[in-house]
């Protein structure tokens, strides 16, 4: 067998974590869908009134350069488009996150049954080797945070996606030269921004910060619970030696982490908004549509 094949299984699993965790959703699976394309939308809606701004420019700059006065009906066209268009998307977006909603509360909830069933069933003694804070997260913080998956980062990644690929359209409509000038330095961004994901996966960072994470909460719900040990005796958290520790190791990797990305994000966002330098000069090359 091949190493591809070997690394197949795996790569189809990572893929499928989404969909798996969907599955709970049972019948409210498709408001889920419903809200992502309801995000696309609203997110093309709340890009016209940019494109809005363009010809407004455009009528202004066209109208002082012929020596004429501005057509005053067509600027409220103009802004009445924008407006419609922003209130549309706002609208749209809320209809997206209810939908998400719906999806992830009901998620939340059979899964919840579900944990607490298997629970339920497992022996005592599996009880006594695993601290029971770790248990307790599995209910108040790992269920509760794919409220936050299911209902606000999939419809957003949905805008993160839409929003790139509409921007560039808009680019090129209105001038090629521009759009290749603002083009060039988000490629060489993301680039960049992969280069640096890919140390990221290489380090291991995600792994261990989820480790340190659960150790840190897991001992933190134990000092939680013997925390009217710690008032009666007047002792200090240093007492509580693992919790102690656990808030130091996970503060030192995350900032030691953090601080490797400073020059790489200050050089991504640099670069992110360096080709958006030449957009103010668009309205002076624009006249009647055809670039002067």
């Amino acid at each position: 067998m091949s190493k591809n094949e070997k690394s197949s299984p795996k790569k189809v699993k990572q893929a499928g974590v989404v969909s798996r965790i969907l599955a709970y959703a049972g019948k409210h699976k498709p408001f889920i869908y419903l809200s992502l394309f309801l995000s696309a939308l609203s997110t093309l809606a709340l890009l016209i009134p940019y494109a809005v701004v363009f010809y407004v420019l455009r009528g202004i700059i066209s109208a002082y350069t012929a020596g004429t006065e501005v057509d005053a009906e067509q600027m409220v066209i103009y802004g009445l488009i924008a407006l419609g268009a922003a209130a549309a998307g706002f609208l749209l977006y809320f209809g997206a996150l209810m939908c998400s909603h719906i999806t992830a509360f009901n998620l939340m909830g059979n899964l919840n049954m579900r944990l607490t069933d298997t629970f339920a069933r497992l022996p005592v003694g599996w009880h006594t080797t695993h601290a029971s804070g770790s248990v307790r997260k599995v209910f108040e913080k790992n269920v509760h945070s794919l409220e936050g998956l299911i209902a606000h980062m999939l419809p957003d990644v949905v805008q993160n996606a839409v929003t790139p690929i509409a921007v560039l359209f808009l680019m090129f409509f209105f001038d090629w030269r521009f759009g290749l000038i603002s083009f060039l330095p988000l490629v060489i961004a993301f680039i960049l921004q992969g280069a640096m994901m890919a140390k990221g996966r290489k380090m291991g960072f995600m792994e261990n910060y989820e480790n340190a994470l659960e150790k840190m909460n897991s001992a933190g719900t134990e000092y939680i619970r013997g925390i009217s040990v710690v008032k009666t005796f007047n002792q200090s958290v240093h007492r509580f030696k693992d919790f102690y520790t656990s808030i130091v190791n996970y503060r030192d990797y995350v900032l030691k982490y953090s601080m490797s990305w400073e020059n790489g994000y200050s050089i991504f966002l640099a670069l992110l908004k360096a080709g958006f330098v030449f957009w103010y000069r668009l309205p002076l090359f624009c006249r009647n549509g055809n670039p002067r």
